[in-house]
């Protein structure tokens, strides 16, 4: 983890629904990201939505949306929104390699 505060490393939860599932037309899941024991950790979960459909060239376009679903209240909202956004960047560059 990359912050001031919290654990350098956690236990992430992550669960994952297949919305569609047609090579034809295209695949969308849905991912939902718990990460319990970090600060403010049971305040909120990262949700990711993949959508995978055919591009030019015989490639793959990859579009992924995401939210930070908010339960409770945070003082560390801002910090917490930054790091999703940053990991969710990194993993979907990382996956487009």
């Amino acid at each position: 983890l990359n912050a001031g505060f919290g654990p350098s490393k956690t236990r992430c939860l992550i669960n994952d629904k297949v919305i569609h599932y047609d090579f034809d037309d295209y695949v969308q899941v849905i991912q939902s990201s718990k990460t319990p024991d970090v600060p403010s950790g049971n305040a909120f979960v990262v949700k990711n939505n993949t959508i995978l459909t055919w591009d030019s060239n015989n490639c793959t376009k990859v579009t992924v949306y995401f939210s930070t679903v908010w339960s409770s209240k945070s003082w560390l909202k801002g910090a917490i929104e930054k790091g999703a956004f940053d990991g969710v960047v990194e993993t979907t560059r990382v996956m487009n390699l």
